[in-house]
């Protein structure tokens, strides 16, 4: 898995523990995001629909994604739930094996800690 199809993993599993859809995320980037003609629905659709599209490719460039994850971040619906932005600090110390087991190991305490 690249490193844009792991946080298109994470932006929807944020988007599913927010209780969200990736209808409403996609709407509430738009307006926030962008300037726009309340009346116009199609335009919002049209942002929905390439938004569905960047969670579908693994092409996707890793900036967009970032964007969208750091958006989520800052919603009052996460910051309700009381939850931490994820940081990781990669170096080059132990190596990539050494990262990759303890990335799995924060994973696993994070959902022990939220399925509680």
């Amino acid at each position: 898995m690249n490193e844009t199809e792991e946080k298109i993993k994470e932006l929807k599993k944020w988007i599913k523990k927010l209780g969200m859809t990736q209808k409403y995320f996609a709407r509430q980037f738009f307006i926030d995001d962008y300037i726009y003609d309340n009346d116009n629905e199609e335009e919002i659709e049209n942002f929905n629909e390439k938004f569905k599209g960047h969670l579908k490719r693994s092409t996707t460039p890793v900036e967009t994604i970032d964007i969208y994850l750091n958006y989520l971040y800052n919603m009052e619906e996460f910051k309700k739930k009381c939850y931490i932005k994820p940081t990781y600090i990669k170096d080059e110390i132990f190596g990539k094996e050494f990262d990759e087991k303890m990335k799995k190991i924060s994973e696993e305490i994070t959902n022990k800690l939220t399925t509680k």
